[in-house]
């Protein structure tokens, strides 16, 4: 069985309507929990009130709490964090209650075999599970995968299918393309995913050493996502530790969602956005490229790269080339994208 994992941030609206179509699944059974990630708004209360006027069943679980009963899908979970942890902290925090019940009571392990992290701005298609978990059945050896995700409903257009890396560079397969115009019929082997929609199997949690670098502070739970990053580069972080790992993965076209981008992001400045997604991503890939060599010659080609996109986006050249090189010193001195960093860029 899946375990679906919906965070919500200030955003009942999406957050209602991608539960609705969850709750229009035709099959199989799954276990679905909303991780309210210490909204400041009436989130809370609004979903509540949602799934009581759809007679859902849930339990409501406070930050700190364990679950009291064993995870049913004729009872899904709503998860209140007392603050805003960020995506990756968030989501791995969901992932964290869910295993602590299973380590507290054997016997009760084998009850998830995969985990799906779904954004709260997506909408599903009714069988897009079903052919996520037929996929991964008869293909094992794919660790991790993503549905074929396009633009909102009724868009033809491809928001993402997953993409392929190469040097720390990326590039998406069939980009705002029509879905028509895919070649291949069944699946695409990919090493880049995104973390919209990511469904991977739970034997991914079991070595920390591995997927974090080191064990949890508390010596428990592994986490799927780091946590070095408050906003963003989880997913990328997530691709390159698959891709050193060795492990498969792919996006499932059959298995079609929907995604009505930009909810959260929508009230952020460009160049504040611009400015963490590049720190972000040069304090991750000098992270992974242990060779000093190879994350000088990335940063090289990387840094024209991105002083252009400033340039797009309003910066003077003069300007665009002094934030990016600005970027670039600061990386080399950070582990991370702390929630304090995160603000003062956006602010």
């Amino acid at each position: 069985m899946t375990a679906i994992i919906v965070l919500n941030w200030n955003g009942a609206k999406d957050t209602l309507l991608c539960l609705a179509s969850l709750f229009a699944l035709k099959q199989p059974p799954y276990l679905w929990m909303v991780v309210d990630n210490g909204s400041s708004d009436s989130s809370v209360a609004e979903i509540e009130a949602w799934l009581e006027r759809e007679r859902k069943a849930f339990a409501e679980v406070r930050e700190a709490e364990d679950l009291q009963a064993a995870p049913d899908p004729a009872c899904g979970i709503l998860y209140r964090l007392s603050e805003n942890y960020g995506f990756a902290k968030g989501n791995n925090l969901g992932i964290e209650l869910l295993e602590r019940y299973f380590s507290q009571h054997p016997g009760t392990e084998n009850q998830v075999s995969h985990y799906l992290l779904l954004n709260n701005d997506t909408e599903v298609e009714p069988d897009f599970l079903v052919r996520l978990e037929n996929f991964a059945a008869v293909h094992p050896e794919y660790a991790a995968l993503t549905p074929q995700i396009r633009y909102g409903r009724p868009s033809p257009l491809i928001w993402n299918c997953g993409g392929r890396m190469r040097w720390g560079f990326r590039k998406y397969h069939y980009l705002k393309q029509d879905y028509r115009r895919i070649k291949e019929k069944d699946f695409i082997p990919i090493n880049l995913i995104t973390g919209c929609a990511l469904f991977f199997k739970r034997e991914l949690l079991g070595n920390p050493d591995a997927w974090m670098g080191r064990p949890m502070e508390d010596g428990r739970y592994p986490r799927i996502f780091t946590e070095r990053f408050f906003f963003g580069e989880e997913d990328f972080d997530f691709s390159l530790r698959m891709q050193a790992e060795g492990k498969k993965m792919a996006c499932v076209l059959s298995s079609v969602i929907f995604h009505n981008q930009g909810a959260t992001q929508s009230g952020l400045k460009r160049i504040g956005r611009a400015q963490v997604f590049y720190l972000c991503r040069f304090i991750d890939v000098r992270q992974h490229w242990r060779s000093g060599l190879k994350y000088a010659f990335w940063k090289g080609l990387y840094l024209p790269y991105v002083a252009m996109v400033f340039h797009r986006i309003g910066l003077p050249w003069t300007s665009a080339w002094k934030m990016a090189k600005s970027i670039g010193k600061a990386a080399g001195r950070m582990d991370g994208v702390s929630k304090a960093v995160f603000l003062e860029c956006v602010r």
